[in-house]
């Protein structure tokens, strides 16, 4: 599973430009023998089509990132920015469209800002990215307006049973599915690797539509902010803690029927949590006539930043939790 999870998270896959990360799940999809569909809002589908309740286990593609906006005279590229904090992302290495052209991000230089540069934030309207081509015409060799603009950071361990890399919110969740789809399980299930969940889930909109399951899942990640002194006590999300079951978001509330069954379905611990952002799973619960749904989250720390924090314990437990709800047929134990 970590090395599928090196490649998804080196990949690029701005929302809507995901296609690399798209290729790589058919490639393994097909692999194992499956089939791999993918509709028109950009969404892998892999459905083991089997006896009982339709469920739907999803997890995103996408990443938070840029699309290229325009090129000056002398060569650097401006940015349509997607939600990222100015404040994280100036010097940071890039891969700029689908040649993956390697680019940097800068600002003015330190000692040409005046005072006032100095004590705020640069924001992304004076930020621009470099590929080191000598004019416009250079640049536009290179790279077209539209094109994704992704980190370049690299995957590896760190620290003490830890892994960093760029994407983890969303590509940890696909790395686990792809693990998954190598069980057999007792119901009609459908793996769904959505797109442009950052930009208003629209890839789970259409998956709602295409699938139109009985109850869903989805795979999401959950901030995790240890204080950094020692002598409090830990509070909120912690790493190496256990998977979070999502008690809320900011599309709705979670069948409790189907946080109990996942609840139970764990071997360890586990953490609960109410989150800021939203998921797939009440995306797609909340459509048609509704549907039991739910979101299972992978403590992350850094979340949105070039790079990302998870742990291989929790990593480990999340996977382990989906495989026993599955496995010992717990989704028939989710009603009102």
């Amino acid at each position: 599973m970590l090395e599928r999870l090196k490649t998804l998270s080196e990949l690029p896959g701005v929302s809507g430009r995901e296609n690399a990360v798209r290729r790589f799940i058919r490639e393994e999809s097909g692999k194992m023998g499956l089939k791999a569909e993918i509709d028109a809002m950009g969404n892998v589908t892999v459905h083991k089509e089997g006896k009982g309740r339709r469920v739907l286990l999803c997890a995103h593609m996408d990443e938070k990132g840029f699309l290229a906006a325009g090129i000056s005279s002398d060569g650097l590229i401006s940015c349509r920015n997607n939600d990222v904090d100015p404040r994280v992302v100036v010097s940071k290495r890039v891969q700029v469209g689908p040649q993956r052209i390697a680019g940097v991000i800068g600002a003015k230089a330190f000692h040409l800002q005046s005072k006032a540069d100095r004590e705020t934030v640069t924001g992304h309207e004076n930020l621009y990215v470099d590929i080191g081509a000598k004019d416009k015409a250079s640049a536009e060799a290179k790279v077209r307006i539209g094109d994704g603009i992704a980190f370049a950071t690299g995957f590896g361990p760190f620290g003490d049973g830890l892994v960093k890399g760029k994407a983890l919110e969303g590509r940890a969740g696909c790395a686990i599915l792809l693990d998954l789809l190598q069980e057999s399980y007792d119901c009609d299930l459908y793996a769904v690797f959505t797109s442009m969940a950052h930009i208003g889930r629209r890839g789970a909109q259409a998956a709602a539509w295409n699938v139109a399951p009985d109850l869903v899942i989805s795979i999401e990640a959950a901030e995790a902010g240890e204080p950094a002194d020692p002598q409090r006590q830990k509070k909120g999300i912690g790493l190496g803690s256990g998977p979070v079951l999502c008690t809320a978001d900011s599309v709705g509330i979670p069948s409790e029927s189907l946080l109990a069954a996942l609840e139970n379905s764990a071997s360890g611990p586990i953490q609960r949590a109410v989150l800021r952002t939203g998921s797939d799973a009440l995306t797609i619960a909340t459509a048609f006539s509704g549907c039991f749904g739910a979101a299972v989250a992978l403590p992350c720390r850094r979340m949105y930043t070039p790079c990302e924090i998870v742990s291989e314990e929790d990593l480990r437990a999340l996977r382990g939790m989906l495989h026993n709800f599955f496995q010992e047929r717990r989704f028939d134990e989710v009603k009102i």
